[in-house]
């Protein structure tokens, strides 16, 4: 997120979602400070697993097949509350 934004969690239930590489995930409606009409709703998801902790050829698999579940993953989540505009992955 860039200083020109700004954004509020969408506290919506999201938890009927599972996929076992995800931690956890939340959307969150972003908006442009130079114009507040514009907003975006972004899923966030945040894996379960680290390339801190992982060798790189572990965390590129598990990052790839993360990637590969995705659209069945936000198709999900927008049959639950509705389009999602951009999708954001977190590791830790």
């Amino acid at each position: 997120m860039n200083l020109s934004t700004q954004y509020d969690v969408i506290s919506q239930n999201i938890c009927t979602v599972y996929n076992p590489l995800v931690a956890d995930m939340y959307v969150k409606r972003e908006y442009n400070r130079q114009n507040p009409t514009l907003c975006q709703d972004v899923l966030v998801i945040e894996a379960n697993f680290s390339d801190k902790v992982m060798d790189y050829d572990a965390y590129s698999e598990k990052l790839a097949e993360l990637l590969m579940s995705l659209p069945s993953i936000k198709q999900q989540v927008e049959g639950h509350i509705g389009l999602i505009d951009r999708v954001d992955i977190k590791t830790h």
